[in-house]
């Protein structure tokens, strides 16, 4: 017989929006807080999602710094 203690964890839609900053600070940490990382994880979770939109838009970003730049302004 298995007994688990304490809470249960929750999924990450269900955190807190604060609870949701803590753990991306800690995933931003454990990467040196390295934007590149962070991006190329994100459009691989979005390809993998097959979120095509998603993906189209982290490409442009990593095409080019001025492309950034640029999707700001819209």
């Amino acid at each position: 017989i298995k007994t688990s203690t304490g809470r249960r964890s929750l999924d990450y839609t269900e955190k807190s929006d604060r609870s949701k900053r803590r753990e991306i600070s800690a995933i931003s940490s454990a990467n040196a807080h390295d934007p590149q990382i962070l991006v190329l994880a994100a459009r691989h979770a979005a390809t993998v999602s097959k979120k095509n939109d998603l993906r189209t838009v982290l490409d442009d970003l990593m095409k080019s710094p001025s492309r950034a730049n640029k999707m700001r302004k819209l």
